[in-house]
This record gives C-alpha cells, structure tokens and sequence, in this order.
C-alpha cells in the first residue's frame, strides 16, 4: 500500500511517487499490464478493453497481470474517447468521430455505442458508426432521407405521404403536419388545433 507519497494520477494504488510506469493497483475500467519482454518491474495501467497477448496470474494469484507489447501508461480516456491501438508506435487515447457520444476499439477499428440525438447507428462487418439523421429529425433508421426518419424534433412533424418534414406552426410543440398542433409551449393553450397564448396574469391554460 502507497505511504506518504502520492500515485501518479493514472495509478489507483502504486510502489513509487508520481510514476505512471509504477503502479501496483488500477482505477475501475483499466487493468494492470506489464511489457512482457521487460527486466525492469515497470506496471501500468491501460484500458480494459486492450488486447492482452497472455494474461497471467502473479504473486499471492490474486493479482491478473496484462502481458502486453510495451506501451506508455495512456491517460485514462474521457467518456467520449477511447484508447486507440491502430498505431503500434502511438498507442493513445482518440476522440470519438463526430455524431457518436461513447464509443471503444474493435479489431483496432473504433465501433460506436451510443449516437448523439440526430444521428442513427448503423452496423458493418460488426463496426457500429453513426449516421446522421435528415434536418429536424431525432430518430431515424440510418439515413440522412426524410422517409426514414422516426421522430420530428420537437416543433416539426414527419409528412409521410410526402416524404418530408415540415415545422409547426409557431409556439407549437407538436403536430399532425405543417397546420394542425398537437401540444403547445409552456404558456400557450391548444385551441382548435392552434396555439394561443395565455392571459398575462395566467402561468396555465386550456
């Protein structure tokens, strides 16, 4: 157990101060590794999700240590990064492509987990990307055409005989098409398929 001095900041737990190469215990979602050709007794952390070449059991067997090819100890990666090991010379932490929110490395190719409100995720020889949706869509079934789309944004309606996606009429959260409203902003009351707009002393109408 680490006294007296403090862990490098990719360490949970470590047996020297400020050295990512000297940990002895790891933060949730990494795991302990150590260069399987090394003399020296370096151990890092690295993301859970990297390849180990042969997992082994050392000291008491209750500790699994990664035998890995040697790379540097990676920050852990944010929430909307993962740790990249295309590159065998620059192992590192990569940001997610754009519409994907999380996402981790499958076969050194990065694979979505989740996409951003107005993207789709779209699934190829077992890599998941994100597609965008069309214009004022937020749910679709993985292409930019307005025919495919789930859900309008709020303000907007899916047209399906005509294949498009028209805006509410103003203060109109939701509707039938482009001229009957569904549900009115906050302060606006439904009338008649219409959105009018409350007494000015009124928090609620109908």
């Amino acid at each position: 157990v680490s006294i007296n001095y403090l862990c490098d900041s990719n360490c949970a737990d470590c047996f020297a101060p400020s050295d990512p190469n000297a940990c002895s215990a790891c933060p949730s979602g990494t795991i302990l590794a150590k260069d399987e050709v090394a003399t020296s007794k370096a151990q890092f952390c690295i993301n859970a999700d990297y390849p180990c070449k042969k997992p082994v059991i050392e000291g008491d067997g209750e500790k699994e240590i990664c035998l890995s090819a040697k790379v540097p100890a990676p920050k852990i990666c944010s929430a909307t990064q993962f740790f990249s090991t295309s590159d065998e010379k620059a192992k590192r932490c990569k940001a997610c492509s754009g519409g994907c929110l999380y996402c981790n490395e499958i076969n050194k190719r990065e694979s979505c987990l989740e996409c951003e409100t107005g993207y789709s995720i779209s699934i190829k020889d077992g890599i998941a990307t994100c597609v965008k949706c069309a214009d004022n869509c937020e749910f679709c079934k993985g292409s930019e055409k307005a025919e495919d789309c789930l859900k309008a944004k709020n303000g907007y309606a899916i047209n399906t005989a005509k294949k498009a996606i028209y805006k509410c009429d103003a203060n109109c959260l939701s509707c039938e098409d482009n001229s009957k409203c569904e549900s009115c902003q906050y302060g606006f009351a439904l009338v008649d398929g219409k959105c009018e707009k409350c007494p000015s002393d009124c928090i609620y109408c109908e």
